[in-house]
């Protein structure tokens, strides 16, 4: 989902992650890749609850006419 320059995206974890702790591959745009797509590596720590959001910063669109990325 785009809002703005920011993307957002749902990932379900399991049961075991969310308790214990994990880390999960989340789809980010990679302008240096072929097809602009890529994956960034999410520490999910233990104890996580449902619902719970978390940012990655400068990992969404890029913002015209400047070098930051959105979230």
């Amino acid at each position: 989902e785009r809002v703005g320059s920011n993307l957002g995206t749902l990932i379900e974890l399991n049961f075991v992650d969310a308790i214990l702790g994990g880390t999960v591959e989340v789809p980010v745009v990679d302008p240096n890749s072929v097809d602009a797509l890529g994956t960034t590596v999410l520490k999910i720590p233990a104890g996580t609850q449902h619902g719970t959001q978390f940012k990655l910063r400068e990992k969404g669109m890029p913002i015209v006419n400047s070098r930051q990325r959105g979230d």
